[in-house]
This record gives structure tokens, sequence and C-alpha cells, in this order.
């Protein structure tokens, strides 16, 4: 994956030290998920020319939102795995590799890194106004363009989509705008 993003004139992620098994397979799904993406279906060696999308690794961005924490507004950001650009389609997905390290819905011990805790605060950056009184987004003031935002989590199994699509559906029925999110 490291190679093949290179010849595409990608930058992959820079891994300065040595990392956990639980990051390893991690990284390991976001570049196996690149690689699927942008293989040719017959085979042959894919061309940056014939993709139809840009992939920008995650690590290098950060979508910006203020969170509410103890009657004071927190500056946050959220770094996803990957976003892949497909402007022909006018969508911008931000990805999400789910592994299985976390639940899916947040515990008191577990709460960052849970499917649930992601899919709100992506629905915090891209519904939430950075500026009430000119009605724009979090998303919108980041992103200058006519992209529509999407939250892809790729799971790595069904019983894990199963899951993580419960929690969606959850957020859903409590009245909370996660029309973005896809499992």
């Amino acid at each position: 994956g490291v190679e093949l993003a290179k010849d595409l004139g990608i930058s992959p992620p820079d891994y300065k030290k040595d990392v956990a098994p639980t990051v390893m397979d991690h990284a390991l799904g976001v570049s196996k998920l690149f690689v699927e993406l942008v293989r040719n279906v017959d085979g042959s060696a894919p061309t940056l020319s014939a993709r139809a999308f840009e992939w920008v690794n995650g690590d290098s961005l950060g979508l910006p939102f203020v969170e509410r924490e103890d009657g004071k507004d927190r500056q946050r950001l959220i770094f996803p795995d990957a976003v892949v650009e497909v402007p022909q389609a006018k969508r911008r997905v931000f990805v999400e590799y789910e592994t299985g390290s976390h639940h899916v819905t947040k515990r008191d011990d577990d709460k960052e890194g849970t499917a649930e805790s992601k899919l709100k605060r992506y629905g915090r950056a891209i519904h939430g106004l950075a500026d009430p009184a000119g009605r724009t987004t979090f998303y919108a003031k980041a992103y200058r363009d006519d992209l529509i935002p999407e939250l892809l989590f790729v799971v790595h199994s069904e019983k894990r989509r199963d899951n993580v699509r419960a929690m969606v559906k959850g957020e859903r029925g409590k009245g909370r705008n996660v029309d973005f999110a896809y499992v």
C-alpha cells in the first residue's frame, strides 16, 4: 500500500516509531481500503489519471469544531483515518476504519474511541454552527467548496457492521441528524 501510494503521488502515513499491534492492524486496514479503491477491475496497475477520487491521509488534516464541556466551549479537531474526495459526485467522505478495539457505544472507561462518540463529534462538526449569525457550519468554514460531507464507518466483520448500523439507527430514532453516516 505504501509503495502504491508513493507511485500515485500520495503521501502515505509516516510512522516515526514502532507502533502497537492494534495500531498496525488499523493502519493495515486503512491501507487495504486504499488499495481496493485504486485497484483496476481488470487487475492492471492503477494510474493517477484513472482515479475518479482524491485520497487524503487523515493524519494530515483535522476537521475543527467546538464542543461544550463543563459550561465552556472547547476547540476540538477530528482526525479521520482518511478522506476520499469525489468531485464528480460532489462528495467528501470521512473514513473511520473500525477494528473493534473500542466498544460501539459509550462506556465509562471507553468513551472517546467509540463509534457512537465519533458519530456525535462528526455531527457537531458537520451540522454545528461556527458562525450562528451567518449560519455557517464548522464544515463549511473548513471546506469552502460544494462537496457534501459523508461519514463512512468501514468495519472488519458483519457483526460489527450490524452493531454500528444499529447504533446509527438508534441515533436517528432519537431525532439526531445523522443523515451523513453510512456503514
